[in-house]
């Protein structure tokens, strides 16, 4: 990657000169994370959604940052919900068994889930959905 390109590219050099791999770098300044504090600000979820940047680039982040970065979508996960439904929970601000234990079988196919994913949520919460 040329050192003009790295320029043109606000943030860019400085997250390269932090230690990031210089393409990550440029994907990741693009997206918006211009700085380490931008970084430290945003969840592994946040910067997976970036194209081109994986696990590694996250793992040098977090190196750099002397920190892991949460990952939200790993509490659904480690319930056993597939990652499509853990990243909707996110993003909709479903962040526990109990606010999806407020969520009817009408919320939850309103949000776009089908039958299948509602009712993996019923065996993570061990009850059935009411109706309404």
């Amino acid at each position: 990657m040329s050192e003009h390109y790295l320029e043109r590219i606000e943030g860019a050099r400085d997250l390269v000169n932090a230690g990031i791999w210089p393409q990550a770098a440029v994907r990741l300044a693009r997206a918006g994370f211009t700085s380490l504090e931008k970084i430290g600000a945003a969840t592994r979820d946040d910067l997976l959604a970036v194209y081109g940047v994986h696990l590694r680039t996250i793992e040098e982040c977090e190196a750099i940052l002397g920190r892991k970065l949460p990952w939200p979508t790993a509490y659904w996960r480690e319930r056993g919900l597939p990652t499509k439904v853990a990243k909707l929970f996110h993003k909709k601000g479903i962040d526990s068994l109990e606010a999806l234990g407020r969520m009817s079988f009408k919320d939850l196919r309103a949000l776009g889930l089908g039958v299948e994913s509602i009712r993996k949520c019923e065996q993570v919460l061990g009850r059935m959905l009411r109706d309404e």
